[in-house]
């Protein structure tokens, strides 16, 4: 008796953990969906808010989210702000690659790629070859995913972030796995 009144309570607990973040997931939502609404200036506020809200949508919202990550890329534009519409492009590029839909997803990150280089950004520039090599590494493509995942590597090393420089390993070590059945390792030079 003792064992299924604990058992319950547990259950308990748990359901109104969950009911309660699910609650406070649509509070940040509805949140950030005002802020949207209300903050109607173009600027790079504005771009910022868009992405945060894309960001923040549940996946069965994938259509609004993949129209307000391209409302980023063409208010971007409109006021002339190049790393936020690289950043836009970016995040859209990482959306269709979640969504599976691996054209839309490379020509995105090709765009986003073009646009970290005129603007001389290494982190971005990272960023952009790590979604492409995932891109292509998802899409059966090994080799050139790792073309990217090694671009983007080079790139984080000369950041001399140890942090993205691991998180490009983490991407790299499977399609390195994938291509040579588990014989060829990447190891990690010590600095």
């Amino acid at each position: 008796m003792v064992l299924n009144y604990k058992r319950g309570f547990m259950l308990a607990v748990v359901l109104v953990f969950f009911l309660l973040n699910a609650n406070a997931q649509q509070t940040k939502i509805d949140s950030l969906q005002h802020s949207v609404d209300e903050y109607k200036k173009e600027d790079s506020n504005r771009v910022n808010k868009l992405l945060a809200l894309a960001y923040a949508l549940p996946n069965n919202e994938m259509e609004k989210s993949e129209a307000l990550f391209n409302q980023a890329v063409e208010l971007s534009s409109k006021i002339g702000w190049q790393k936020g519409k690289a950043n836009a492009l970016l995040s859209l590029a990482g959306f269709y690659g979640q969504q599976k839909q691996f054209d839309k997803s490379i020509s995105a990150g090709l765009k986003a790629t073009d646009m970290a280089v005129a603007l001389n950004d290494s982190s971005l520039l990272t960023s952009a070859y790590s979604v492409l090599g995932d891109a292509y590494r998802y899409m059966g493509d090994s080799k050139q995913a790792e073309i990217f995942l090694m671009k983007a590597l080079e790139t984080a090393r000369k950041l001399k972030n140890q942090e993205i420089v691991l998180n490009v390993y983490t991407l790299l070590q499977p399609t390195m796995h994938k291509q040579s059945n588990g014989i060829k390792f990447m190891c990690m030079p010590t600095p």
